[in-house]
């Protein structure tokens, strides 16, 4: 088992690679927790646990709902890690 401090958690990375797309989306509103977790293939409680470190970095708000629900997306500067760390679509 690889423990280099250095390496980036893939979970950590595919949540980020999943509010990118959704910040790069033309509706331009964030994904339902519920979708993120669908996309990334994480438990509830996984996602909150990363989010709420992207969240104490200062690189994704997290709205929660009263019933359960919520959504997520990133800030200015998560953006700016994404747009450093994510090569842009052949399409941009």
């Amino acid at each position: 088992m690889n423990t280099n401090e250095d390496e980036i958690d893939p979970a950590l990375l595919a949540l980020l690679a999943n509010l990118w797309e959704a910040d790069r989306g033309d509706a331009n509103k964030p994904w339902s927790l519920a979708k993120i977790g669908k996309r990334t293939g994480l438990a509830r409680s996984a996602l909150l646990r990363h989010l709420n470190r992207l969240g104490d970095a200062g690189l994704a708000e997290v709205k929660l709902g009263e019933e359960g629900g919520g959504d997520a997306a990133l800030t200015p500067a998560g953006r700016d890690l994404c747009a450093a760390i994510f090569p842009p679509a052949a399409d941009d």
